[in-house]
């Protein structure tokens, strides 16, 4: 499914067609110096506002992504087969990571979206590692 923005705004067309329908809200944007917003890496928002981003990828709807351009997002490359459009991919799942090391877990087997804010200084942060103390494996 492919939506033109027929004119609108880049920021008008992702409030419209994506974060409204799921009802996500973005606290504020970074600016660049041409006062338009960062979209790809300038938004602030609430842990509680990311599980909702979660859980619309993790139940995909269909309402605003259709399956194929879904499941693209979660495929890896010949480039980077860890690496699908703009989501890590995990053995159990997908994750999108940002600033402060800040990421979002989507496990769509285990039926789990997780938010991890917060950066950890002076250890080296693993993903796996994190989330098998989250869910830890039955012996």
């Amino acid at each position: 499914m492919r939506r033109k923005l027929d004119g609108r705004d880049p920021l008008a067309y992702l409030k419209n067609e994506i974060l409204d329908p799921i009802g996500m809200e973005i606290g504020f944007w970074n600016q660049g110096s041409d006062t338009h917003p960062r979209l790809p890496f300038g938004a602030h928002i609430k842990a509680t506002e990311w599980i909702k981003f979660g859980e619309f990828l993790r139940t995909d709807n269909e309402t605003v992504l259709d399956k194929k351009t879904g499941a693209a997002c979660i495929k890896g490359s010949t480039a980077n087969p860890r690496y699908g459009i703009t989501f890590w991919l995990l053995k159990e799942g997908y994750m999108a990571a940002g600033a402060g090391k800040q990421k979002l877990y989507i496990l769509p087997e285990k039926e789990m979206v997780i938010v991890r804010f917060g950066e950890t200084k002076g250890q080296n942060f693993k993903d796996e590692v994190f989330l098998n103390r989250l869910m830890p494996t039955e012996k």
